[in-house]
């Protein structure tokens, strides 16, 4: 799991990562302004989770959220915001834009159960759950989970093959492309993913109405394809051991 900080107070800044880095494996990425924070995501960084402050220099927390939510790539990405409990204010325009939690001044071994809570809310809007796909498609929790390891797996194939593909390829190439993409298409329809479903819709289009190796909106498309397999395989990883009985 990835973990966006940001803050322009290094204190404050080092003392939320330290307290959520036990969420992820990796030590949670720190920036100082909400500019470099989207210039973080807008270059890759796979976040599950951004946790901002209001105020800061160059962009503020605010306008870092409505960035993000203005952006198909990272819309459903959960923000929290740090603040205190006499910003009422401030916690209502956040709600309005579409923040997903609060994680209070001073920092505490609280601020952990809130970014859980924030990223069960989350992971439930990217696939059906292990409880309705098991009534729905009668299996057991483990096929469950294999069938979206496989999902995942196929996706990440599928952009491996995208990134040989170029503008001179062949109608036989991109058959095959379609034919795969097919296939994760299937998949997601079967599990409920739909953030993923309408990026492999998205990327279907351009296969068919053709684009250049270096077309933008194909940049776009595979980055919020990338992204959203990234955030299935945690959400695997997430739940996976909790949901084993015993």
């Amino acid at each position: 799991m990835n973990i966006l900080v940001v803050d322009d107070d290094s204190v404050s800044r080092m003392a939320v990562a330290n307290t959520v880095a036990c969420l992820g494996r990796y030590p949670p990425k720190q920036v100082e302004n909400g500019k470099l924070a989207l210039e973080a995501l807008q270059q890759g960084y796979a976040a599950d989770v951004v946790i901002t402050d209001v105020r800061m220099p160059v962009m503020d927390g605010m306008e870092l959220l409505k960035h993000i939510r203005a952006d198909a790539r990272f819309a459903p990405l959960p923000v929290m915001m740090i603040t205190a409990f006499s910003a009422r204010d401030m916690v209502a325009e956040a709600l309005k834009l579409g923040v997903q939690g609060f994680i209070l001044k001073p920092i505490t071994e609280d601020a952990i159960l809130r970014v859980r809570g924030v990223l069960a809310r989350f992971h439930a809007t990217l696939i059906e759950s292990l409880n309705d796909s098991m009534h729905r498609l009668s299996i057991l929790p483990e096929r469950y989970w294999t069938y979206i390891e496989t999902l995942v797996l196929q996706g990440s194939n599928l952009l491996e093959a995208i990134g040989r593909y170029s503008q001179g390829s062949n109608t036989k190439e991109i058959a095959e492309l379609r034919s795969a993409l097919n296939a994760c298409l299937a998949a997601t329809k079967m599990l409920g993913a739909r953030y993923l479903e309408k990026a492999l819709l998205q990327l279907d289009t351009l296969l068919v109405a053709g684009f250049s190796a270096n077309d933008t909106r194909l940049s776009q498309v595979l980055h919020a394809t990338r992204l959203n397999l990234h955030w299935l395989d945690v959400y695997v990883k997430f739940h996976r051991a909790r949901s084993a009985p015993g």
